[in-house]
């Protein structure tokens, strides 16, 4: 029974907001005609325009295009070699790695 109240209550607030999003006039505009003309914007178009030109900057730079498909996550299997680690970290790094963790406690 509750399950239903709370369902009903959610939906309500929904309604409500959708209609003062359309129906209430924040100054000279709704909110949902203000929305539009933001995104109708020059502004807005701009910040689309230059996100998707860096977006695809970035795609050359890592040799993957934008639309490829997310990068698998790193194996942790053992190399061929034996026991040795894929990459080495220098000694700057390790130190500054512990000197990081022993801040933190």
């Amino acid at each position: 029974m509750f399950r239903i109240v709370r369902i009903g209550f959610v939906l309500v607030c929904l309604v409500g907001l959708v209609w003062v999003g359309t129906q209430v006039k924040l100054g000279e505009l709704t909110l949902s005609e203000h929305v539009r003309a933001i995104s109708d914007s020059r502004e807005s178009k701009d910040l689309i325009e230059g996100t998707k030109t860096r977006v695809s900057e970035v795609g050359r730079l890592i040799g993957d295009s934008p639309k490829a498909a997310a990068p698998k996550p790193p194996s942790h299997e053992v190399v061929a070699g034996g026991d040795k680690p894929a990459e080495t970290v220098s000694d700057t790094d390790r130190k500054a790695l512990k000197k990081m963790l022993e801040s933190r406690k």
